[in-house]
């Protein structure tokens, strides 16, 4: 969905004016999050910008979101988030390797959608939320790294709303402690007369190991997908695997990652990423580490430090289009993120 700086200054002050009214309703909520990240260094964009120079260092950038929820009847909840953007003043590539118009202030529907609670046990959602596919998730306070993952970049890269997410219905029931969720979408890229199926099954088969199996169809892109994941932690340690493998385009795309807590709301984690092309992308595999230290420094504040190493050997085009697809370039890119909730 594009539109001009007018239409998304209008649509800031509108849920901005709306705000109190949705707060003050019966069993309303309002909560969101502020994300201000300094670009320390960016060598994949270096020489980019007018006389050489590169267009993102030593620039802050800013984005947010606010979400509204209500449960006025019973057993149906009523939700919608909207993403906020700071501009610039330029077009350039985010911290989180997506292409951004920063001409002004800004806001899109992020979610919109329904809850219900159909039958005992059964919950059906419908509307435009977050794709459940993946381990990475969609908003900052959530995410386990200031960038996204690889696997992340390529389900986004599939989907056509803005962000990864997707439109359509879903009903979500547990069997036996595993949780199963059956879904019938848009398809992910709105191909005419064409629509996508999802499922979702999570559970903990073992003390501390969380696992995650999804899959998705579509018509279009990288086609069919499949996704693993989980997470063991024991003590501070925390070990994270996500496997994802598409019919077309890429042949497959994981990340690893390990962290530690401290204590006293120090952390560190390292990752790395993977992507191997279907031999027709005609591209060379690209992969990444990542390093972040992080530091609670209050309830509602949280303090980051991180470094990406992309090895991304594709020369011209092709390494656009790579970088593009998996959010890899070739290079060190530094960041200092702040985030706020509330």
């Amino acid at each position: 969905m594009n539109m001009n700086k007018k239409n998304r200054i209008a649509i800031t002050v509108a849920i901005m004016l709306a705000a109190p009214g949705l707060a003050s309703a019966d069993n309303a909520k309002v909560n969101g999050f502020i994300d201000i990240i300094y670009k320390i260094q960016d060598d994949p964009a270096n020489g980019t910008g007018p006389n050489n120079t590169n267009p993102n260092i030593y620039k802050f950038g800013a984005d947010g979101g606010v979400g509204f929820s209500s449960a006025p009847a019973e057993n149906v909840t009523v939700r919608m988030d909207a993403k906020l953007n700071l501009g610039l003043g330029s077009t350039t590539t985010d911290n989180f390797g997506d292409t951004v118009a920063l001409d002004g202030n800004g806001a899109n529907i992020e979610q919109a959608f329904v809850t219900w609670g159909l039958l005992k046990g059964i919950t059906v959602l419908g509307g435009v939320f977050n794709n459940p596919i993946g381990q990475d998730a969609e908003d900052a306070p959530n995410m386990n790294f200031t960038s996204h993952t690889a696997v992340y970049h390529i389900l986004d890269n599939q989907t056509a709303l803005i962000g990864n997410n997707l439109a359509g219905v879903t009903a979500a029931g547990t069997v036996d402690q595993t949780n199963l969720t059956f879904g019938f979408l848009n398809d992910l890229a709105h191909a005419n007369e064409k629509n996508s199926m999802l499922f979702l099954m999570s559970g903990a088969p073992l003390k501390n190991l969380k696992m995650e199996l999804g899959y998705l169809t579509q018509y279009t892109g990288a086609g069919n997908m499949w996704d693993l994941n989980g997470t063991y932690g024991i003590g501070g340690f925390t070990l994270g695997l996500d496997y994802l493998s598409p019919n077309n385009i890429v042949n497959s795309a994981y990340n690893v990652w390990g962290g530690y807590d401290f204590g006293n709301g120090i952390g560190a984690k390292l990752r790395y990423d993977s992507v191997s092309w279907a031999s027709d992308a005609k591209l060379e595999d690209v992969t990444s580490f990542t390093y972040y230290v992080s530091y609670q420094a209050a309830k509602n504040l949280a303090i980051a430090l991180e470094t990406s190493n992309g090895y991304n050997r594709n020369l011209d085009a092709a390494a656009t289009r790579s970088a593009a697809i998996t959010g890899i370039g070739d290079g060190y890119v530094v960041t200092l993120e702040l985030i706020g909730t509330f």
